[in-house]
């Protein structure tokens, strides 16, 4: 990547005892922050969906080098990443959240992570991988393709345990709730003091990466005109 090329090499000792010559990259250039906020070098930006940051720079300036630009000049992209394709999203959480959900307004204190329950309808048994009291959740890895039913009575299956609460809902973890909000999109707590939210719209966690992506596309870019000045001010203070 030609962003790297001008950073200073300096002498470096591993914790071993064993030396090296290696780049500097902890290097910090005041010129990054103040073209950041200077409308006179920066455009806005809306990253379409497939495009990639080379293709990006190509298009802006004809060189398909200088798409390290986009990364110092948004710290979103450079921190979370380049934004991913619709399809990609979709794929990405169902990998991230690959287990289901079970919804209940019952007691689920007692399911730890860790432990094994069954339902008691459908026989169905998985391993709980976490709880959510404030949303309700039981998120269950299963232990084969046997899910649980609405209905179910989940019981904890190494002990006897006096409350077990029975499941509203079964959903995949990726379509389940990441949060609440209300009709303005300001969120809302779900579980209140005097009960549950029933006027609160759920987000699911899919509808957030998709949210959280999106977000990545809107960035700023180095004007064309400029862009050749400030990449060659930029390898000489990092240089220098």
């Amino acid at each position: 990547m030609s962003y790297f090329k001008s950073f200073p090499k300096e002498l470096y000792q591993f914790a071993n005892g064993d030396k090296a010559i290696m780049q500097n990259l902890s290097v910090y250039v005041d010129i990054v922050d103040q073209m950041k906020e200077n409308a006179a070098f920066y455009q806005n930006y809306y990253i379409q969906d497939g495009d990639r940051p080379d293709n990006v720079s190509h298009r802006l300036y004809k060189n398909s080098k200088l798409h390290w630009t986009f990364f110092i000049m948004n710290d979103s992209i450079r921190e979370r990443g380049w934004p991913l394709s619709k399809s990609s999203i979709v794929e990405k959480c169902k990998e991230d959240l690959p287990n289901i959900t079970l919804e209940t307004r019952d007691d689920i204190d007692m399911f730890l992570k860790g432990i094994v329950v069954q339902g008691s309808i459908s026989g169905a048994t998985g391993t709980v991988v976490r709880t959510d009291t404030s949303l309700g959740q039981v998120i269950i890895e299963l232990t084969d393709e046997t899910n649980f039913v609405v209905d179910d009575v989940i019981n904890d299956v190494e002990s006897n345990v006096s409350q077990t609460p029975t499941v509203l809902s079964v959903q995949l973890e990726y379509l389940s709730a990441h949060h609440y909000t209300d009709e303005e999109g300001e969120f809302v707590d779900y579980r209140t003091k005097e009960g549950w939210n029933d006027s609160a719209l759920k987000m699911t966690n899919l509808d957030y990466y998709q949210q959280q992506n999106e977000e990545l596309r809107q960035i700023r870019v180095i004007k064309p005109s400029s862009v050749n000045l400030i990449s060659s001010m930029f390898n000489k203070a990092v240089t220098s």
